[in-house]
């Protein structure tokens, strides 16, 4: 694994330190295109908001899991320009990985996206 840079480790303790509320501010302020948002609807309803970059891709109809992961990274990235943050991966801003042996990585949706969305998706159903 590579070593982090200190701007890298600051930048991921930024990103565990944020809130559902920073989440839904973010994605109030910047919202995602129809395709991004059929990615974060597909991997917040995946089982424990799990899924691999193949599975995402499926999700969001694009053919290549390397399609759906560019495009995550740059919905993050352009997140990650507004917080002034630079992890060492863009898509850390929406997930954690597993990466199991003889398997695809897993992209994990962080806690703090997931409550947004929790929160984003009552307050649609209500009405709000």
């Amino acid at each position: 694994m590579a070593t982090l840079s200190k701007k890298q480790h600051a930048a991921l303790d930024r990103i565990d330190a944020l809130t559902a509320g920073d989440y839904i501010k973010l994605l109030d302020a910047n919202p995602p295109t129809d395709r991004q948002w059929a990615m974060l609807k597909f991997h917040h309803a995946s089982p424990k908001h799990t899924a691999t970059a193949r599975e995402l891709a499926n999700g969001a109809g694009y053919t290549l899991p390397q399609a759906a992961t560019l495009q995550y990274g740059i919905f993050a990235g352009k997140y990650c320009s507004q917080l002034k943050i630079a992890p060492p991966n863009k898509i850390a801003l929406f997930v954690t990985f597993l990466k199991p042996k003889l398997s695809e990585c897993k992209l994990i949706m962080r806690p703090a996206l997931i409550k947004a969305l929790n929160m984003m998706i009552q307050a649609k159903n209500k009405g709000g």
